[in-house]
């Protein structure tokens, strides 16, 4: 199969996810965090006219793409990812938008961690071997839900750099990630 789609009904016949391709050939994810246990889905797949043989994968175990699946940073002292660890392509809306982000969709990824001292700085590193997300940004939220800090891009790519000096030791915060509508995160945090 080539140009696969896909999309995730409720028993009423109504729409709960969809998604479509961004290449002929890869993989396709559609993810949902709004079901309701006990209740009965259907999923459909279909091409783009080009129909032929494809493979299934399913998982009722949230990721980073919603923030209640959120990665954990237990290690804050000068810790990176590996290069172009994560991503945000098909990465779904969630919570909020920074307040200083730039686009209209919200495909963001989420991280968190209990802060040790009043003072975090995170970076997202993208280009060369850091990945190939363009416009990263990212945001710095309080278990309330409030934003703490936002950063967004100068250039397509590069480093995007957030700090904050007034985190309370031992509270929990979370970092979303997300790009200008282009849907790619190969970076590190």
């Amino acid at each position: 199969m080539v140009y696969q789609q896909l999309a995730l009904w409720d028993a009423a016949g109504t729409q709960v996810g969809c998604a479509t391709y961004v290449a002929a050939q890869g993989t396709v994810t559609l993810q949902s965090n709004s079901l309701t246990p006990g209740q009965n889905y259907w999923i459909s797949v279909d091409d783009n006219n080009t129909p032929g043989t494809f493979s299934l994968c399913v998982t009722n175990q949230i990721d980073y793409d919603f923030k209640d699946g959120a990665v954990l940073l237990s290690n804050t002292n000068n810790w990176c990812s590996a290069d172009a660890e994560y991503s945000n392509t098909f990465a779904t809306a969630d919570e909020s938008l920074g307040s200083c982000w730039n686009g209209a969709l919200n495909k963001n990824v989420w991280f968190t961690f209990n802060a040790t001292t009043s003072f975090i700085k995170v970076s997202v590193k993208t280009g060369g071997g850091f990945g190939s997300m363009v416009y990263q940004q990212l945001a710095l939220w309080n278990s309330a839900g409030t934003q703490v800090g936002c950063a967004t891009y100068v250039a397509a790519q590069g480093t995007v750099t957030l700090q904050s000096n007034s985190l309370t030791p031992g509270q929990n915060y979370w970092i979303s990630v997300d790009d200008n509508n282009t849907p790619e995160l190969s970076a590190y945090v």
